[in-house]
């Protein structure tokens, strides 16, 4: 974006007035949000001098989609909507997204082991179903309590579950895995010739120019996102910061590569797990997700991740939460590095970053960093969100 936003003018026709006389050609998907945002906001003389959004005309998608829609009254009013989708009035054949998987035997009957795991399969849902009552009792039929009951459905379950191991062995339906950086599967590839996503790696371990977008002197290019997409279509290998099955298998790798570049100073695998660390510190991660971040490093099972919790904070989790938890500090850590790419891309225009009046830090003008507030002319309260955490904090 070549222009600073005009934050002096109130009107919302002033605003768009000041919009047009730009050219948005070249701005990116971020910039012509902050555009649009910048119009919503502004002030309207003949209502009250409210904005569309005070006065919920508009309603700005949150992250947690705090505001729910109004619902249309009469189907005249659902028709008249801007958002009106007539698919969503046709029943859909299935609530299923992908259709269930099922074995063809003719087709599989000829591979090795599978004839036998059928012979187990019957034994194990006859045995089931005689004492379940679904099926007549034989004499001397074994009488089964609820435990054994519900192991033998468990172990029917890996049964099953084995026959598409077996039929995936000989004709497979997945296609290998695509764009995934090459030491995934080979960790002596240790020159990283492939790009990394949104923005390289860091220079060195404490990297100051890429910790502080704004310090960053040179004068930037837009097209990183385009790079992307031609490399996904020529289906190369990347690295991107942004997503999340990137950092779950970079993370897993970690002390990996770290052991493989031990005797090796100029590996550009170091400025990599440089780069991993500060989107991990970024993220503002708390006690309890920072643990689990160095047990995954370690690759601890969910259940010994769990043992750590109880003995070193008294934090009790069931093995399954563990991986829930898990997926939710990939997404903050994708989200940390999307926001560091923002900032880059915003680092030469003052008008995209404003100061917290509380810790005085110069924050990219976002409502990743700043609580939302629709009176405000930016519609963002001047005190950042981490403050904002601390005071709400201190009142309790």
């Amino acid at each position: 974006m070549d222009f600073n936003l005009d934050f002096s003018l109130e009107t919302s026709n002033e605003r768009r007035n000041f919009i047009e006389s730009k050219n948005l050609s070249n701005l990116t998907k971020k910039e012509l949000e902050l555009c649009a945002n910048y119009i919503l906001y502004g002030k309207d003389p003949d209502k009250d001098f409210t904005s569309a959004v005070d006065r919920k005309e508009i309603q700005i998608k949150t992250k947690f989609q705090s505001y729910s829609k109004k619902e249309p009254i009469s189907l005249d009013a659902l028709l008249e909507s801007p958002t009106f989708n007539e698919n969503l009035l046709k029943t859909k054949p299935t609530i299923y997204k992908k259709v269930k998987p099922t074995i063809d035997k003719e087709k599989a009957k000829d591979i090795p082991g599978m004839k036998e795991l059928w012979v187990q399969i019957d034994k194990i849902q006859n045995l089931i179903d005689e004492n379940t009552g679904k099926k007549e009792r034989q004499e001397g039929t074994k009488i089964l309590t609820q435990k054994d009951l519900y192991y033998l459905k468990h172990n029917l379950i890996e049964l099953r579950r084995h026959q598409y191991y077996l039929m995936d062995s000989v004709f497979p339906t997945m296609p290998p895995p695509q764009n995934k950086a090459q030491y995934f599967d080979n960790i002596t590839n240790l020159q990283m010739n492939y790009p990394i996503f949104p923005r390289g790696v860091m220079k060195e371990e404490n990297d100051i120019i890429f910790k502080n977008p704004r310090l960053d002197k040179k004068s930037r290019s837009a097209a990183t996102d385009l790079e992307l997409q031609k490399t996904i279509e020529k289906n190369r290998p990347y690295f991107n910061f942004m997503d999340k099955e990137h950092i779950y298998q970079l993370v897993l790798n970690y002390w990996d590569i770290k052991a493989a570049i031990e005797n090796i100073p100029d590996s550009p695998l170091h400025n990599l797990l440089w780069t991993l660390d500060f989107y991990i510190e970024k993220a503002g991660l708390n006690e309890q997700q920072m643990l689990i971040v160095r047990d995954k490093k370690l690759r601890y099972f969910n259940k010994d991740i769990a043992k750590h919790l109880m003995d070193e904070l008294g934090i009790y989790h069931q093995e399954n939460y563990i991986s829930t938890i898990w997926n939710k500090i990939t997404s903050l850590i994708a989200d940390a590095a999307e926001l560091n790419y923002d900032e880059w891309l915003s680092k030469d225009y003052d008008k995209a970053w404003k100061y917290c009046n509380t810790c005085k830090k110069e924050l990219l003008r976002d409502a990743r960093n700043f609580v939302r507030k629709s009176k405000a002319t930016d519609g963002l309260t001047n005190c950042c969100k981490q403050c904002d955490k601390e005071k709400r904090k201190a009142r309790k």
